[in-house]
C-alpha cells in the first residue's frame, strides 16, 4: 500500500546539527568576545576612575601636609626675627603672641599655635575657636617638656617634626566628640645657632578628613586613611577609628576585616607606594602619602624633618562595581539568539528536505533574521571579497546618509572610509578577503568614519568573516560613539574647571603654572603671580547668606577675567583664594595689573537679593626668582597678600 501523501517526514538530525553547531558556535564565540571585551573594559574604567581619584586625594592631602609644614617654619622665621640678643622677655612674648594671634585669625584649620621655650614651658599660647583666636592666661600654662611632640622636635636644628594623626586631649583624657589634630612643630634657633624653643602649630584634623569624605562622596566610592600599622583613621564606619587608642581597638584595622588584602598591600608598598590589586573582597587601590621632608627647599620641599608616621589612603571597589548591570542581560539575549538561530536552521533544514513548506520555512526565517538586523540600533554591513555592499540595513542608513539603493553594489571603502585612510583600509581588507584573518576581527576597533554629505565622525567596528567559496567577504557592527566623545571630552573639562567659577580649579591652574614656568626658563622671559581674595568674605556669608557668597565669587571671576589679557591664566585655589598667572611680565608690570584688577572689583555693583553689594579684594604679587619654583612663587605671593591685608585690605603688595 503506497504512503499517503501527508505522511510526516523524519526529522533530519545529522543536517540540523552540521548546520546549527557551526552558526550556533560561531555567534557564541563573537558574543562570547564582545562580552569578555566590554566587561573588561568596564574594569579598566572602574580601575582608572578608582586610581584617578585616589591620586587626586593624595595630592590635595599633601599639598594641605605641605601648607602646614611652610606655616610651621614660617612662624619660627618670625619667631626668631623678634627674639632679643638678651633671650626670649616679656616684650619679645608680646610681640609674638600679636604674631600668632593674626595667623590663627587666618587659619580656620588652626586650632593652637604655641611657642615653648628650650625647657619645656610654654610662654605664649593662642587658642583658635569660631573664626576667632585669643590668648590663653598664664595659668593654663603648662610645662610640656615629657611630651612626645616636644622632645622630637627641641632636637631639630632646622626643619619640621611632624606628629603622627591623634585625636585631642584634655588633661591626659581623649575629648568626646573626637577632635582629631596633627601638630606640626620647629625649632626656632638664635643667632649663635642656640635653639631657644619650638613653635607648636595644632591643626584640625577634620579638615583634611573631610576633604577625603568629600572626594570619595563625589565618585560614590569608600575611601579610607590608615597609619601604617593598618589601624583606621577614616574607615567603614567610625566606631572603628582610632583603634590604636583605645584597649578595645586592637582589631580596627584593615587586617582584622581583609587579611589578604593587607598583605598584599604591604608587599607591594615595599616596592612602590601606590598601587591596586583585585582580591575576592573587591578592587582595592592603595598609596601613601609621605609628608614633604627629605627633599631639597628649591624643589619646594622641605629639606630636614621628622615625620612620626607614613599614612596610606585605600579604596575599595566591591565585586558587584566591578561587575557591569548589563552582562545578566546581555547572556539571556544571547541565549535568546541561540534559541532564534536553532529555530532558523531547523527551518532551513526542513526547506532542503521538501519543497514548497521548506522555501516557505526559509523564507520565514530569513524575514526574522533580517527583522533582527534592520531592528538593530547599530548598522550591519556585509562586503562581499571584493569589498563591494550586500547588506545594508536602516541603521546603516541613518548613520551614513546611503540609502540601500545608494550604496549597494558600491565599494564600501570609496563611500564610507575618509580619503587619507583609503589605502590602509584597502591593504587591510585585501589580505582579510584572502584569509578571514586582521587585525579588525574578533574585537572592537575605534575609528574615523564619513557620511555621504563628507562630514567624520568616530565609531566603533567589530568585524566576523563570511565566507563566499574560497574567499571571504565581512559583516561589520558599527556604532556611532559621537555623543560618548563628547561625554568623555565634557568630563575632561569638568576636571580641570572649577564648577561655581568656571575659572580653572586649583590642580588645573599648578598645571598651567608649571608648565608657564618650564617656557619662561627655556625662553628667559619674565613670570609673575599674584594671588588675592575678598575682604571679609566671611562677613559677606554671615550677613547675606551663602548663595550671595557664591554670586559674589561668580561676579568676581567674571570681573577679573575681563581685565586680563587672553595669555593669562586665573584660577580659584580654594574658598575666596584666587591666583592669577602672568606669563612675561615682570614685577612692575604685575602690579599695574594688581591695580587694575583691584580697581575694576571696587567698581563692580553685584545685585544680591534686591540690593547692590560692593566687595574689595586685597592682592600679593611676586615674580620669578632665579631657582623659585610655583610653590616658591605663590608663597611669596602669599606672604605679600599677608603684607596688604595688615596695610588695611583693598591694596595690592608686592615681594622684595
Amino acid at each position: 500500500m503506497p504512503p499517503k501523501d501527508n505522511a510526516a517526514s523524519p526529522f533530519p538530525l545529522k543536517e540540523f546539527s552540521l548546520l546549527f553547531f557551526p552558526f550556533a558556535l560561531l555567534l557564541s564565540g563573537l558574543f562570547l568576545l564582545f562580552i569578555l571585551h566590554q566587561e573588561a573594559q568596564f574594569e579598566d574604567n572602574v580601575a582608572r576612575r578608582e586610581y584617578n581619584s585616589m591620586l587626586l586625594a593624595k595630592n590635595a592631602m599633601e599639598n594641605d601636609l605641605s601648607l602646614y609644614a611652610a606655616d610651621a617654619l614660617f612662624l619660627a622665621g618670625t619667631t626668631r626675627l623678634h627674639l632679643p640678643q638678651s633671650g626670649p622677655g616679656e616684650t619679645f612674648l608680646q610681640k609674638i603672641e600679636a604674631v600668632f594671634l593674626t595667623f590663627a585669625k587666618s587659619r580656620p584649620s588652626c586650632l593652637q599655635v604655641r611657642f615653648i621655650d628650650s625647657a619645656g614651658n610654654e610662654r605664649v599660647l593662642v587658642n583658635a575657636q569660631g573664626g576667632g583666636a585669643a590668648p590663653a592666661p598664664a595659668r593654663k600654662l603648662r610645662n610640656k617638656a615629657s611630651r612626645r611632640f616636644f622632645k622630637k622636635s627641641i632636637g631639630l636644628k632646622r626643619g619640621v617634626y611632624i606628629s603622627r594623626f591623634d585625636l585631642n586631649r584634655k588633661d591626659g583624657q581623649i575629648k568626646t566628640p573626637h577632635a582629631p589634630v596633627i601638630r606640626f612643630s620647629a625649632p626656632v634657633v638664635d643667632a649663635a645657632d642656640k635653639t631657644v624653643g619650638v613653635v607648636v602649630l595644632n591643626y584640625r584634623g577634620a579638615k583634611l578628613l573631610g576633604m577625603l569624605r568629600r572626594e570619595a562622596e563625589a565618585v560614590n566610592n569608600p575611601l579610607w586613611l590608615l597609619n601604617d600599622r593598618g589601624y583606621w583613621l577614616l574607615g567603614p564606619t567610625p566606631k572603628r577609628e582610632w583603634g590604636f587608642l583605645f584597649t578595645e581597638g586592637a582589631d580596627w584595622t584593615i587586617n582584622a576585616r581583609y587579611p589578604a588584602a593587607w598583605k598584599r598591600i604591604t608587599s607591594a608598598l615595599a616596592a612602590s607606594d601606590s598601587g591596586q590589586l583585585q582580591t575576592e573582597k573587591g578592587l582595592f587601590t592603595f598609596c601613601s602619602v609621605a609628608p614633604p621632608l627629605k627633599k631639597d627647599l628649591k624643589e619646594g620641599t622641605f629639606r630636614h624633618g621628622l615625620a612620626e608616621e607614613r599614612w596610606l589612603l585605600v579604596a575599595r571597589a566591591s565585586p558587584e562595581r566591578l561587575t557591569p548591570g548589563w552582562k545578566t542581560p546581555a547572556l539571556l539575549l544571547a541565549a535568546a539568539l541561540l534559541v532564534v538561530l536553532a529555530f532558523c536552521v531547523r527551518f532551513w533544514t526542513k526547506a532542503r528536505m521538501e519543497d514548497r513548506r521548506s522555501r516557505e520555512a526559509l523564507l520565514d526565517s530569513e524575514q526574522k533574521v533580517r527583522a533582527i538586523s534592520e531592528a538593530s540600533l547599530d548598522a550591519v554591513v556585509m562586503t562581499d571579497p571584493h569589498g563591494t555592499v550586500r547588506f545594508w540595513n536602516p541603521a546603516a542608513e541613518k548613520m551614513f546618509g546611503y540609502s540601500s539603493r545608494d550604496i549597494l553594489g558600491r565599494k564600501c571603502h570609496d563611500l564610507l572610509t575618509p580619503p587619507e585612510d583609503i589605502s590602509r583600509a584597502q591593504e587591510l581588507f585585501s589580505l582579510f578577503s584572502k584569509t578571514g584573518e586582521g587585525e579588525f576581527c574578533g574585537t572592537i576597533r575605534e575609528l574615523t568614519a564619513m557620511k555621504k554629505d563628507g562630514s567624520r565622525f568616530p565609531v566603533e567596528l567589530a568585524v566576523s568573516p563570511i565566507k563566499f567559496g574560497d574567499r571571504y567577504g565581512a559583516v561589520g557592527s558599527v556604532r556611532d560613539i559621537t555623543e560618548r566623545k563628547r561625554r568623555e571630552e565634557r568630563l575632561r573639562r569638568m576636571a580641570a574647571t572649577d564648577e561655581l567659577t568656571g575659572v580653572a580649579n586649583r590642580r588645573r591652574f599648578l598645571e598651567l603654572a608649571r608648565a608657564e614656568l618650564d617656557r619662561a626658563r627655556r625662553y628667559k622671559t619674565d613670570l609673575s603671580v599674584i594671588m588675592f581674595d575678598i575682604d571679609h568674605f566671611k562677613r559677606v556669608n554671615d550677613t547675606y547668606g551663602h548663595d550671595a557668597g557664591d554670586e559674589v565669587l561668580r561676579t568676581l571671576a567674571r570681573v577679573c577675567g575681563g581685565a586680563l589679557r587672553d595669555v593669562d591664566a586665573l584660577g580659584r585655589l580654594g574658598g575666596e583664594e584666587f591666583a592669577v598667572l602672568l606669563p612675561q611680565t615682570d614685577k612692575e608690570g604685575a602690579m599695574r595689573a594688581a591695580e587694575r584688577l583691584r580697581s575694576d572689583v571696587e567698581a563692580a555693583s553685584i545685585p544680591v537679593n534686591g540690593q547692590t553689594l560692593r566687595v574689595t579684594i586685597s592682592l600679593g604679587v611676586a615674580a620669578c626668582g632665579l631657582g623659585d619654583t610655583i610653590e616658591d612663587m605663590l608663597k611669596n605671593a602669599d606672604m605679600s597678600l599677608y603684607t596688604a591685608k595688615e596695610g588695611g585690605r583693598n591694596r595690592a603688595a608686592s615681594a622684595c
